[in-house]
């Protein structure tokens, strides 16, 4: 504040009155434009609007021989399967290599409790050290202590948004991106995509992918950069099939596991299929129970006049008591298929049947998961597939058996630590 005081006063020595308030106004605005931190209300509004998320982290040197790794995350708004990858990830890496782990929000405030009882619920790795560190609300919150950091800190994010803006925080500093999904079905042609695929070319990152299936849709969009500097890993199901998954019966279990306001989710294109299967005659719901997450559909019947069943959020641990119990999943996407719920759903037993992707998709059907092109006929055809292999449980049961889920994290994310331990020299 001195030295504002002082710039305001030399205004006044340089001319007469109106020009001094003239020129303090102009200075007083420039000095707090500069001075203040970093505040995403300044920036331009409108639907394309994504600075708040992307904008860089507020930070201030602090030397440390200390080593620690920074998970720039928005899940914790959500702490389901997304966060669990995320926070395994990042905890298995920073135990590795004897670093700190800080967790950095920016989307919803960090909620310390809340993630000590998620994990130990998971049962996940952690390091000796957990610091967590949030800007949320910054626009609102113009005294934020800044970000303290070294030549020892190392960064990871698990979204485009956390990405761009580290390397708008760093400009040549290299780091970590873990990549669950492709986003460009997401955004819109707009100035947010161009972000995200100018982040995606940035030399100065290494990619974790999830699931060889979305290694290998970069690979057929040519994904260079990804592809050149990157490993994948397979997700961890901890569900499991109980004794009832595989019994005979009488009544089964079809769940619906789309939400309407899944970005890449197919919801209205789902609901019509399984409502062309029932009025073809191909799910009887005599025997069929058919089960909707949440009530967002509204008040409606399907082709008999038969209603669905909504039930908890399967999102949260309700959906892991509910999965050994479903006979058959059904799960449409635009992106990479099949989405992680209904993997874990097929984890515990169930019959899944999803879209192939536009881009890639395996060729052959792995165990219980049937792929299906979306037109009318195909789309049918492979419904009363999964519907029969779904009422013979003995052929599930054996086909569950061939297919191999990955159940330890340990286990899951070797390469992962393998490839970082040759790419972390260069991040420092």
């Amino acid at each position: 504040m001195f030295q504002t005081a002082v710039k305001i006063l030399r205004i006044f020595e340089a001319g007469g009155f109106k020009a001094v308030i003239k020129k303090a106004k102009l200075k007083i605005k420039r000095i707090l434009f500069f001075d203040m931190p970093y505040n995403p209300a300044r920036t331009a509004k409108g639907n394309n609007d994504f600075s708040a998320e992307t904008g860089p982290l507020y930070t201030v040197d602090a030397p440390s021989k200390r080593k620690r790794l920074n998970l720039v995350t928005d899940v914790f708004e959500n702490l389901f399967e997304s966060a669990e990858v995320s926070f395994a990830l990042a905890g298995s890496l920073a135990a590795n290599n004897g670093m700190t782990l800080r967790i950095i929000t920016r989307e919803a405030p960090a909620d310390i409790k809340t993630f000590n009882n998620f994990m130990e619920k998971r049962k996940l790795r952690m390091p000796k050290y957990v610091e967590f560190y949030s800007d949320y609300k910054r626009v609102r919150n113009a005294g934020l202590l800044r970000l303290e950091v070294s030549d020892n800190d190392y960064f990871i994010a698990d979204s485009w948004k956390g990405a761009s803006a580290i390397t708008r925080t760093f400009k040549n500093k290299r780091f970590f991106w873990l990549l669950k999904e492709s986003d460009t079905v997401h955004l819109p042609d707009n100035d947010a995509r161009l972000l995200y695929g100018n982040t995606m070319n940035n030399a100065n990152i290494d990619f974790f992918i999830l699931s060889k299936n979305l290694y290998q849709r970069f690979n057929r969009v040519k994904a260079r950069n990804v592809i050149k500097n990157s490993c994948y890993f397979q997700p961890v199901f901890s569900v499991k099939p109980e004794k009832a998954s595989f019994a005979e019966k009488q009544q089964f279990r079809l769940l619906y596991t789309k939400r309407h306001d899944t970005k890449s989710g197919l919801y209205k294109t789902g609901l019509k299929i399984i409502d062309m299967a029932v009025s073809a005659g191909i799910i009887d719901t005599n025997k069929w129970r058919i089960l909707m997450h949440g009530t967002e559909a509204g008040d409606f019947n399907f082709s008999d006049k038969s209603r669905p069943l909504y039930v908890k959020d399967i999102f949260t641990d309700d959906g892991a008591e509910l999965a050994p119990t479903v006979d058959l999943t059904v799960s449409f996407n635009y992106s990479h298929c099949p989405d992680y719920k209904a993997v874990e759903m097929a984890a515990a037993g169930s019959v899944l049947l999803t879209n192939r992707d536009n881009i890639y998709s395996p060729g052959a059907s792995p165990g219980n998961i049937i792929y299906s092109d979306l037109d009318k006929s195909a789309m049918l055809k492979a419904f009363g597939c999964a519907v029969k292999l779904a009422e013979n449980p003995s052929e599930r049961k054996g086909n569950y058996r061939k297919y191999e889920f990955a159940r330890s994290w340990d286990k899951a994310l070797a390469p992962v630590n393998e490839f970082a331990s040759e790419r972390l020299k260069y991040h420092a």
